[in-house]
């Protein structure tokens, strides 16, 4: 499943130290997804304890808040599941700013679960 994946601005009171925002395309693979985040394989390096945006399209379109726990580089001249050069290993933490938002992601999941038990 592809994905895109953005940085989350922090609010600076100097607007000369805003850094613009980290975009990236990334892939998923549906075993790295669960209800409390999802692993992936991304383009750009994102920072352990930065919080990003994530949006997935498939089987419907979600929007994640979530947070980086970690990114490790890995050998791109294997490649496993693009022809791209996805060269970061990311681990994702959904954050929920309330019980619904958390409804929303596992029914997402549960969505997704679904989907690939019936196209088996």
């Amino acid at each position: 499943m592809t994905a895109e994946i953005r940085s989350v601005q922090s609010q600076s009171d100097e607007p000369s130290q805003a850094k613009p925002p980290i975009e990236g395309s990334a892939r998923l693979l549906l075993n790295d997804l669960s209800i409390q985040g999802l692993g992936i394989f991304s383009d750009k390096p994102f920072i352990a304890g930065q919080e990003v945006a994530i949006m997935l399209e498939v089987p419907t379109k979600i929007f994640l808040r979530c947070k980086v726990v970690y990114c490790q580089e890995r050998d791109i001249s294997m490649t496993i599941i693009s022809s791209l050069p996805y060269a970061y290993r990311i681990g994702i933490k959904f954050v929920f700013e309330n019980a619904a938002e958390e409804a929303a992601v596992r029914k997402y999941c549960e969505d997704v679960m679904h989907s690939l038990t019936t196209a088996a």
